[in-house]
This record gives structure tokens, sequence and C-alpha cells, in this order.
């Protein structure tokens, strides 16, 4: 219905909370889009960092502009993989000059305690984190997880984003993905918190000078 509204009408739609109910099974579902925090500029807005972070930059204000899930998905995931392709190169670099290049050891805390200090290496304004966020955004299957697993080459996220983003790229003798299917979105909105945190803590370990830097990091490098 409401994409009918929207290509109809040219109108764009943005519903803050959907709630499903599957009659046969008697399941509830529901998605709510929460607004953000309002916060002082506490940084200096007239420093912008160099090329390289300003792309990455550029990118994640996409994500926050977005009202689309899949869309800030696909943004936030575009960083990650920008940073793994990235370090890649640096090691290869490395390799033909002679030397080494480790790349940052990331791993999703266990502990819980661990959990609220990582968080709050990552985001200038926290709030204070209670149980259901930390269970939103460290789901018992993923805590003490590296980076890796997550958004790896056979990673769940990995699979995700690829079945997402070939609904834009596919040729088109395939069959068109309806991207109103609820599983798109159950698996987006699950991953969203904890792939929002994946990307920042990958960007302040790959740009300490430029990201956060007056900010205490707990867990450096990782």
């Amino acid at each position: 219905m409401l994409s009918n509204l929207a290509v109809q009408l040219d109108m764009p739609l943005l519903v803050f909370q959907l709630d499903l109910h599957e009659q046969s099974t008697n399941s509830h579902w529901m998605a709510v889009t929460n607004p953000h925090f309002e916060i002082p500029p506490l940084i200096d807005s007239a420093y912008i960092g160099a090329r390289e972070f300003r792309a990455y930059s550029s990118i994640y204000r996409e994500a926050l502009n977005s009202n689309s899930p899949l869309y800030k998905f696909l943004c936030l995931y575009k960083i990650t993989e920008g940073i793994r392709k990235k370090r890649v190169a640096k090691a290869r670099e490395a390799k033909k000059n002679g030397s080494s290049y480790t790349a940052p050891d990331e791993v999703i805390p266990k502990d819980p305690g661990d959990s609220v200090a990582w968080l709050n290496s990552l985001f200038a304004m926290a709030p204070a984190w209670k149980d259901y966020h930390l269970d939103a955004i460290f789901p018992s299957t993923h805590r003490g997880r590296r980076f890796a697993d997550l958004i790896g080459d056979d990673a769940p996220m990995t699979k995700l984003r690829n079945e997402i983003g070939h609904a834009f790229t596919a040729s088109s003798g395939k069959e068109v993905t309806n991207l109103d299917n609820k599983d798109f979105y159950v698996q987006a909105q699950g991953w969203l918190p904890l792939l929002k945190c994946v990307a920042r803590r990958m960007m302040r370990n790959e740009f300490p000078t430029e990201f956060l830097p007056k900010l205490t990091d707990y867990f450096p490098g990782r």
C-alpha cells in the first residue's frame, strides 16, 4: 500500500512505527524509528579531516539522513567494506616494501561491563546505556566474536548486503527483487544497531587523529 501511494503520487513516505500481526501464528513484529538525541557541537566544526576521512564521513552522513533501513544498512556496510579493502592494500604494500602490516584485531565485547566502555569510546554523547540497549546492540550470539565473523566474505551481514545490493545491480533478465519483503527489514533492522557501532569502531581505528580524537578510547585498536 505504501509503495503504491509513493509511486502513484510521487510522494515520499516516512513511517516511524510499523506493527505486523501474523494471524495464522499469532506472532507480532514491530519496528520503531527513534529520533536522534539533541547534541551540542562538541567538536571543532572547522576541521574536516583529510580527503579519505571525508569520503567515509559522507557515506556515514548518507546513512543518518536516510529513512530507509535498507539504505542505511548498505551505507554502513560500505564503510566496513571500504576499510577492509584499505587494510588489504596496506598489507600488500607493506609486503612489497619488505615490511609488514597487521590489521587491528577487532572484537565485539563479551563482558557487559566492557560493552559500556566500548560504546562510550564511540559516541561523543553517550546515553545511560540500559540492558535493552545492550541487548539490541549485542545479541548474545555475537558477543566476543571478531568483526571478520560478521562482515567477512561469507559472513551473515555480507550475505544480506549482497541480497539487497543485487536488487539494484542484477541484470535486467533476472526477476526484480521486492524490497517490501518483510524479511529484508527484519534482518536489516536487527543488524543496524551493531553494524553502526562496528563501522564507527573501524573508523576510529583507521582514523584515530581525525575521528573522535578527544574522546577517551578504552579499547585502542580493538
